[in-house]
């Protein structure tokens, strides 16, 4: 049985047969995906750090909305469970459908989509947990969101395809070249009897298979008179000539690089490198987080809010400032800065670094320092005296 046949088969139960069958899974094929995973996941951690804040005319709100969008959309998942699978469904398949049910909002496992031009587009056949809506949504009903115009992961298959038959040469050449070989000698020719006969194939099949396994810590092989066993495993090569582990790990190294390409991550991230580390974060969030968070942000601001509320600036904003990490240390300068000029109040101060608003009267004033002025009237207060008649070079008397 392939494993499609498994998938066919139709029910959920899976036996030792199985197991033994997706361990015959090729390597390469392992390879691949654990690539794509370690992308999806790099940057949907990254992402949970974003707050998703509501306004009502222009003034931050907590309602209904900024619960569901920031604690708990439905009663079976956290926001950060419910926010990863969206990103996960968006990236891996390059599309993701939340439907709403009973003031809820899940993410469909399955649906069908007709676009339509001069109408709104449906959907159905929409699937969740094993429970499937038998009624048709449209496309006010839902939120759809789409990352690409072409499935990422199905141009990454058909460019991997090649890639990974190279993958699996190399480690076969490797197993070739590192393999044990032996020469036996002896007379095989002679006339034997069925008993000696069995004792050679014995000694050949019984005894040289775990003499030359790998997984066995020592093995004994007993050799009979009149044959002689020499080890010619290392004629031929050179120096140079051996194939190493390290051959292998160029090659997969090769396919973190092309997954991660063409998810718009850093290779040094992914891999783990510890170099250079602040500029490829900065990358990552420019070309990868920020432009997923842009996607789930004006698609849900076109279904959740009307043209008239979101020009009255009624609507949702997911706030990114606090994807990287920074210390205090770090923030110090460019707060007081902040504060000095007005952008920010105490209040601001403290969300912004994670902490509760006081939410009083003198936490919410502004202040600015007297080294700004209005750039209007810049020049008129030190004419003030010509004004009045008198001169710079004036002096009192």
């Amino acid at each position: 049985m392939g494993i499609f046949d498994w998938f066919k088969r139709g029910d959920t139960h899976f036996s030792l047969n199985d197991a033994k069958l997706c361990e015959q899974l090729s390597a390469d094929i392992v390879y691949k995906r654990l690539a794509i995973h370690s992308c999806i996941d790099l940057i949907a951690n990254i992402a949970l750090k974003a707050d998703f804040n509501t306004f009502e005319k222009g003034k931050k709100t907590r309602k209904d909305d900024f619960y569901a969008l920031n604690v708990q959309p439905n009663q079976n998942q956290s926001q950060k469970k419910f926010l990863k699978r969206i990103i996960y469904e968006l990236l891996y398949n390059n599309e993701c459908l939340v439907f709403q049910l009973k003031g809820q909002y899940f993410v469909a496992d399955t649906f069908s989509r007709e676009e339509r031009l001069f109408k709104e587009n449906i959907y159905s056949g929409i699937s969740a947990n094993g429970m499937t809506l038998r009624e048709t949504l449209s496309e006010k009903d839902v939120w759809y969101f789409k990352y690409y115009d072409v499935n990422l992961r199905t141009l990454l298959d058909s460019v991997y395809e090649s890639y990974g038959k190279l993958l699996m040469a190399t480690m076969n050449v490797y197993k070739r070249s590192n393999a044990k070989r032996y020469i036996l000698q002896g007379n095989f020719f002679r006339s034997q009897t069925d008993k000696q006969q069995k004792a050679i194939d014995d000694m050949i099949n019984q005894q040289m298979k775990p003499w030359l396994e790998a997984d066995n810590a020592g093995a004994i092989f007993q050799l009979q008179d009149g044959y002689n066993m020499t080890d010619v495993s290392q004629q031929g090569k050179t120096n140079g000539g051996g194939h190493s582990v390290d051959d292998i790990k160029k090659q997969i190294d090769g396919i973190y690089e092309l997954v991660a390409r063409t998810f718009h991550v850093p290779v040094g991230l992914l891999k783990g490198d510890a170099v250079e580390t602040e500029g490829q974060i900065n990358q990552l969030l420019m070309f990868a987080v920020i432009p997923i968070l842009d996607i789930i942000e004006t698609e849900i601001n076109a279904k959740l809010y009307t043209k008239d509320e979101y020009l009255e600036r009624t609507y949702l904003k997911i706030d990114t400032s606090r994807l990287k990490i920074l210390t205090i240390q770090d923030l110090a300068s460019s707060l007081d800065k902040f504060l000095s000029i007005g952008a920010f109040s105490i209040d601001d101060v403290l969300e912004f670094m994670g902490g509760q608003p006081f939410e009083e009267e003198w936490s919410q004033r502004r202040f600015i320092t007297k080294n700004y002025a209005d750039a209007r009237t810049w020049g008129k207060e030190s004419k003030g005296g010509e004004e009045n008649g008198e001169s710079e070079d004036s002096t009192a008397t």
